[in-house]
This record gives structure tokens, sequence and C-alpha cells, in this order.
């Protein structure tokens, strides 16, 4: 789940005005540009704002705090085999963890989810004329 610091009742009302503008601005889109350059552009804005998406959600779900990713290698050198090597058991450590974000930095791009489906919203209301 996202986490954005916009109130649910503003961010719906944020939504809904953009998906207003998009469906207005669309009929202006359409007779400037035309048919087949406005589906090309609302595919690629539709396209945009789905990865960023689907990357803010990956990113989420592979978060970790680096305190306790820290704590917990400390923890695992001790509980492996006192005459391994640390040095092979970290490699190995940031090997796995090497997808891993910091929560500091999910948090900092919180509103991307938002702005995302703001675009995905007034993109398909231009493809969609």
């Amino acid at each position: 789940m996202a986490r954005i610091c916009v109130v649910a009742g503003l961010s719906a009302f944020l939504v809904t005005f953009v998906k207003a503008i998009g469906s207005g601005s669309s009929i202006y889109l359409v007779e400037k540009l035309g048919r087949k350059m406005c589906l090309i552009l609302s595919e690629l804005l539709v396209g945009t704002s789905l990865l960023s998406l689907g990357t803010y959600f990956y990113m989420q779900d592979n978060s970790c705090l680096s305190k306790d990713y820290e704590e917990k290698v400390r923890k695992n050198i001790k509980k492996v085999n006192p005459s391994f090597p640390p040095t092979l058991y970290l490699l190995q450590e940031c090997f796995d963890h090497l997808m891993k974000f910091s929560i500091s930095t999910v948090e900092s791009i919180s509103w991307l989810p938002l702005i995302s489906l703001m675009v995905f919203m007034t993109s398909f209301a231009i493809g969609k004329e």
C-alpha cells in the first residue's frame, strides 16, 4: 500500500479534477494533433505512468531499514562458524540485498503513486477521444 502524505479526500479531488481537465482538453488536442498522434501520445503516457507506479511498488516491497540490516549481518556473522571469514559473509549478504532500497528512499517519493494515477487518467482520456 502506498504511503501518501496527502489527505485521502484531497487526493480523490485532485484525481477527479485532473481527469475532468484531461477529458476537456482532449477535444482540442484531437483537433490540433489528429487522432493518430493523440493515440500514440496517450499510449506513451499511459505506459510511462504504469511503469513508474509499478516501480514504486516494487521499491516499496523490496525496501529495508539500513540499521536492521546491519544488525542482522552482525548477528549472523556470530552464528556462522567463527573461523569463517566475515568478509565473504558480508559479500554474500550484500549480493542477496543488492536490490533492496532504503525506507527513506521510498518515503521520499511517496507522491509518485498519486502523480502516476493523475497522468494515467489524463492520458487515458486523451486516447479515448
